[in-house]
């Protein structure tokens, strides 16, 4: 209901959003404004072609809307089934889902413990405690295990990855 020039006439009909339409699927339904297309072809429309809402479940109806009331009628023990295998196999996805998050959880709580423990050897001072000194001092002595190696550790947050190494009994050439 505006006002437009004679050229733009044609431009205007083409957009207007209140300019009446017949069904593009040539149904009962007379002229309405275009901008209640939509709604009438979604809801209304006797000839638009339409899924059944059971189609995620398996069922492969798709037909029209004036079909659509026998097809429920008709299939509801079909979609019922549908449905309780659908859920079925919604639940064990659930379960495996469930379980891959559990695995993750332990996995990102070995990770931090890690983390954590790299934390900690880099900044301070390195201590290497040697447990059972004496039996490994033995087996250095026999040559069953001549040399030990620490565990690696970081000389700072951005520095290098060391491991110390120790010959109990010395190295054979008179260096302890």
């Amino acid at each position: 209901h505006t006002k437009i020039i004679f050229e733009d006439e044609i431009s205007h009909f083409s957009a207007c959003s209140e300019f009446r339409i017949p069904c593009p699927n040539q149904c009962s339904t007379k002229n309405f404004p275009r901008s209640q297309l939509k709604n009438h072809l979604d809801t209304e429309c006797l000839k638009q072609e339409i899924s059944c809402p059971f189609n995620d479940c398996g069922c492969e109806y798709r037909g029209y809307r004036a079909a659509f009331v026998q097809h429920m009628k008709e299939s509801s023990d079909s979609h019922l089934s549908l449905a309780g295998k659908t859920i079925s196999i919604q639940k064990q996805l659930i379960k495996l889902y469930e379980e891959r998050s559990n695995e993750q959880k332990i996995y990102i709580d070995l990770l931090s413990r890690k983390v954590n423990a790299l934390e900690k050897t880099y900044g301070a001072q390195y201590i290497w405690r040697i447990d059972n000194y004496h039996e490994k001092f033995q087996e250095a002595h026999t040559n069953k295990k001549p040399t030990l190696y620490s565990p690696t550790f970081l000389t700072s947050r951005h520095g290098y990855f060391l491991g110390l190494s120790i010959c109990l009994f010395g190295d054979g050439k008179g260096k302890y």
